[in-house]
């Protein structure tokens, strides 16, 4: 159903207070936040995460493709750039996440 979302950011509410009221919602959350450019890091979280899948690592760019499976809400925190790892990687981590 469509959601006005002018409210967004107004009130903060749980999960299940949002799947009772809206009717629909998420079953779980995925939380991923502060990987500062660490694209060995985005990978590893996605490699153990139960909400991601790793769909190709074929991207022209380096970046990924990920796949979110059913009944999951993936909220990024921020700071997806930074110094990266070992390698780099502040681009691909944004581009994976888009």
């Amino acid at each position: 159903p469509d959601v006005p979302l002018d409210s967004v950011g107004a009130r903060m509410t749980t999960l299940s207070t949002c799947r009772t009221t809206l009717g629909f919602g998420p079953d779980r959350v995925c939380f991923l936040t502060d990987v500062e450019g660490n694209f060995e890091y985005f990978l590893a979280f996605v490699e153990l995460s139960e909400a991601l899948t790793l769909v190709s690592t074929d991207g022209a760019d380096g970046a990924v493709d990920l796949e979110l499976r059913d009944g999951w809400l993936f909220v990024f925190g921020g700071d997806a750039v930074d110094k990266g790892g070992l390698v780099g990687g502040s681009i691909r981590v944004a581009r994976s996440l888009v």
